[in-house]
């Protein structure tokens, strides 16, 4: 999980005039609103639930497209 974190911070701190890190650190927020959201909603688990498979998956793209960058980053 701290790889996991490592990544996740780094993007969503770092300021970079690239595209694909800047539109990932925006849906990440968008995630956690969301998520905050659902659970404000009377504990919507269901949805906050929903929330987090859509933020993995969206991770989960982001790893793959940047594979390349992020093995440099990491180690």
């Amino acid at each position: 999980m701290n790889k996991f974190e490592a990544i996740i911070g780094k993007y969503k701190n770092e300021k970079t005039a690239e595209i694909t890190n800047l539109d990932f650190s925006q849906k990440i927020d968008e995630f956690d609103k969301k998520f905050e959201d659902a659970m404000d909603e009377d504990m919507n688990t269901p949805q906050a639930l929903a929330t987090i498979f859509d933020q993995i998956r969206e991770t989960n793209k982001f790893i793959s497209v940047n594979k390349d960058e992020l093995s440099k980053n990491l180690f």
